[in-house]
């Protein structure tokens, strides 16, 4: 096999499938934007990313709370967390 194809193999990529060698998750927020789910509770806000229902942070304003955000997402890409559990799409026709 090729030098190029072990490369490829073993390259980590991103939850869309983007190569993601030369910059990391971090390029890819960068690049997209990623949905989440918040709310405010007394004088927190709360969050989790839709991708990641599981896995909520808090906030003491949105901003706040998005920066944290930013944050669970380069943590739950990383590779370094196990069995990371995430929510997709499926087509079925």
């Amino acid at each position: 096999m090729a030098f190029e194809q072990r490369l490829l193999l073993r390259t980590p990529r991103c939850p869309c499938g983007h190569l993601a060698w030369w910059a990391g998750p971090a390029y890819h927020l960068a690049m997209d934007s990623l949905r989440f789910v918040y709310w405010q509770e007394d004088a927190f806000w709360l969050g989790h990313l839709e991708e990641f229902p599981d896995y909520v942070t808090q906030g003491e304003s949105l901003d706040d709370l998005k920066a944290h955000l930013r944050d669970l997402y380069l943590e739950l890409t990383s590779g370094k967390i196990p069995s990371v559990r995430r929510t997709a799409v499926l087509d079925v026709a």
